[in-house]
């Protein structure tokens, strides 16, 4: 390893700093990315409704958020399986939470 010693890239002494670097890169490149796909959106342009999906293949599981006009968050939740599932919170216009009951009794959404 000896003709490593003097490498420099990017300002690191050498390769041993170098390798964990990229491995670390490479598996971060590697990952599935979210979709975030806006549904509807408000005459200004602000989304109304936005799905985040974890998997782009997979078009039953997803986070569901609904936004007022004003960019506030409505109501966000979990859809699996076309569903809604688990807890979902509610907020007032201004920000504060209103409840988030938890849905084990599952409705479907649109």
């Amino acid at each position: 390893m000896k003709q490593f010693e003097n490498l420099r890239i990017w300002g690191f002494e050498n390769l041993k700093t170098v390798l964990p670097f990229f491995i670390v890169m490479f598996f971060f490149s590697s990952c599935k990315h979210e979709l975030q796909k806006t549904i509807s959106s408000f005459l200004s342009g602000k989304p109304e409704i936005v799905r985040l999906y974890s998997d782009s293949t997979d078009t039953l599981n997803y986070w569901y958020m609904h936004y007022y006009e004003n960019g506030q968050l409505f109501v966000k939740g979990f859809v699996k399986n076309g569903k809604w599932d688990g807890q979902w919170q509610w907020w007032y216009e201004n920000g504060g939470k209103r409840f988030g009951p938890s849905y084990s009794w599952q409705i479907y959404v649109y």
